[in-house]
């Protein structure tokens, strides 16, 4: 549990990176449109973070609920944006973004 936990902090942390940071805003408006579907996909963290946690994933296998594999690997898919979601939601009414 403590695994999905930090990798959830570390799918947060690189979604809202990469979809609010200042440091990403100027490839963030030379690389996609915002009127597009991976622009709308890339500036929302929630919708970033399902693709980021899928990628982590698959470099640090993590299963909660110990069920047969592929079940395990989607449930724990979801469990893990979902937690990050929360944290990049805390982050961004704290950053007032």
């Amino acid at each position: 549990m403590i695994k999905a936990i930090l990798l959830s902090m570390v799918v947060a942390s690189i979604a809202f990176s990469i979809s609010h940071s200042e440091l990403l805003a100027k490839p963030r408006r030379l690389i996609w449109n915002k009127n597009d579907f991976f622009g709308q996909l890339l500036d929302c963290c929630y919708c970033l973070g399902h693709w980021v946690a899928a990628i982590m994933l698959i470099i640090f296998p993590v299963r909660l609920f110990g069920i047969a594999w592929p079940v395990d690997y989607i449930l724990t898919w979801i469990a893990i944006s979902w937690l990050a979601g929360i944290q990049s939601l805390a982050v961004n009414w704290l950053w007032g973004d």
